[in-house]
């Protein structure tokens, strides 16, 4: 009974740690992937006269004054 007790424990102990870790992996590449998106942000912005970003329906995620000055609109504060 002790000896399934003590596997019992090893083996959540096991899960636990692999778990843990596969959770660390994922906010480090997570964490790689928003510095690669700033990164290319800010080259876009070098290189680019208006740079916006799309949500999954391809709306604007901000405002963007740039594309607005581009597109010959105001862009009013109370829009």
């Amino acid at each position: 009974m002790e000896l399934l007790s003590g596997l019992g424990v090893l083996g959540f102990a096991w899960i636990m740690n692999n778990i843990l870790q596969f959770k660390a992996e994922l906010r480090v590449e997570s964490g790689n992937v928003a510095t690669q998106l700033s990164a290319a942000s800010s080259l876009l912005r070098l290189t680019c006269d208006a740079v916006i970003e799309l949500d999954n329906e391809l709306r604007l995620i901000e405002d963007s004054p740039e594309l607005a000055c581009m597109l010959l609109t105001l862009a009013s504060p109370n829009q």
